[in-house]
């Protein structure tokens, strides 16, 4: 397990940016529903799409609402957060779990390849963007559909 100081303060800059977000989206939701207003008449499952909407996909096991309708046929929208798995996100904030078959390594050298795989990716990226031949994929095709065609191919590459 692998553990960023700086990874831990982004994520919960994260987690609370969306924690704000899905609650200033309930406030909208029941001053518009108070107020009687213009514009097309807001539905249960309207209201429900527009909460689902602002709850990021890895948050919504901790952000939870209810939708419904009270016995005088107004909707009625609550909205918690479940403490105890707002807890479990906050422990694994900044972890980093790594599975590697390389039981011969120390752990402290697994953790430092793995932090330092981004440099790879730089040095891929540049290659991609800054080199002046064009980095694309290479195809490999096996087995000839014409099995005439293999002939020139094979007597070129004996020449070489």
């Amino acid at each position: 397990m692998a553990y960023n100081k700086e990874s831990k303060k982004k994520q919960i800059e994260s987690y609370e940016k969306a924690k704000n977000r899905f609650l200033a989206e309930i406030d909208k939701i029941l001053v518009s529903i108070s107020k009687p207003h213009k514009g097309p008449k807001l539905t249960q499952e309207s209201i429900r799409n527009r909460l689902s909407d602002s709850i990021p996909k890895k948050w919504r096991s901790v952000f939870k609402f209810h939708v419904g309708n009270t016995l005088d046929k107004k909707i009625d929208v609550k909205a918690w957060v479940v403490k105890k798995k707002e807890k479990e996100f906050y422990r694994g904030f900044g972890k980093t779990i790594i599975f590697t078959d390389r039981h011969d390594m120390p752990t402290k050298d697994i953790v430092k390849t793995y932090m330092s795989l981004w440099t790879v990716e730089e040095d891929f990226k540049f290659l991609k963007d800054r080199v002046l031949i064009p980095v694309t994929p290479i195809y490999h095709h096996f087995g000839f559909t014409n099995k005439s065609s293999c002939v020139p191919v094979c007597y070129g590459a004996a020449i070489l």
